[in-house]
């Protein structure tokens, strides 16, 4: 299923009320077709793979102006339908590779634009921006965002692959 029909019949038709329908629309009205965590799990859900797909979310997301929203993606990327995971982290992007498999992630930047986090090796990651082409590496996450684009304020919601 795509993204944008999932939103549209899973939140915007089921509840236009709710936090995730209305920054939905409000993107929209902006020109952003903005793609909620649910939406690339459903998306990804649909698409036949053996990896597994966690949403991880840091206490700077949970308390920013997404505090109402979390709570309702969370409740739509674990029901029945969808079945994937949610993990709350600490402040640090270091939490995202301790001991894991992930090999990519998508990294919410500035609230609306998702960028993309391969993870090479122990020490390297490439980011890569869709918005431009662009692709930069660094040490850690964090360095590749930030040799990316300095203006990227990292928002704490991450979909790991």
């Amino acid at each position: 299923m795509r993204i944008q029909d999932y939103q549209n019949k899973e939140i915007i038709e089921k509840n236009p009320e709710s936090k995730a329908s209305i920054y939905l629309l409000g993107n929209k009205l902006s020109g952003t077709l903005m793609s909620l965590p649910s939406g690339i799990c459903a998306a990804f859900k649909d698409y036949v793979t053996d990896r597994t797909v966690t949403v991880c979310y840091s206490s700077i997301f949970k308390s920013d102006f997404f505090k109402d929203l979390i709570p309702e993606e969370i409740r739509r990327i674990t029901d029945k339908r969808l079945d994937m995971k949610t993990q709350a982290l600490d402040d640090s992007l270091d939490d995202l590779y301790p001991e894991t498999t992930w090999k990519y992630i998508l990294v919410l930047v500035n609230n609306k634009h998702w960028i993309a986090i391969k993870h090479v090796k122990k020490d390297k990651f490439v980011c890569y921006d869709p918005d431009g082409g662009k692709d930069s590496d660094g040490s850690t996450i964090g360095k590749a965002i930030e040799n990316l684009r300095k203006g990227y304020v990292i928002s704490g919601l991450y979909i790991c692959i």
